[in-house]
């Protein structure tokens, strides 16, 4: 395993899911090409809107 994603629904005004992500320490180089791929897969096939990215 080199990573992983998390969705997780939020009861907030302002965000209605969570996204995190990590990756190993020894592939830290695609931490952001994996936080970019996962905004834009939620964007294209996921019906929320508004996306909390935890630190970024």
């Amino acid at each position: 395993m080199i990573g992983c994603v998390y969705l997780y629904p939020m009861a907030s005004a302002d965000h209605d899911v969570s996204v995190q992500s990590w990756v190993r320490a020894s592939h830290a180089h695609l931490d952001g090409p994996l936080a970019d791929a996962v905004a834009a897969w939620i964007s294209r096939a996921w019906p929320w809107r508004s996306p909390y990215r935890y630190g970024r």
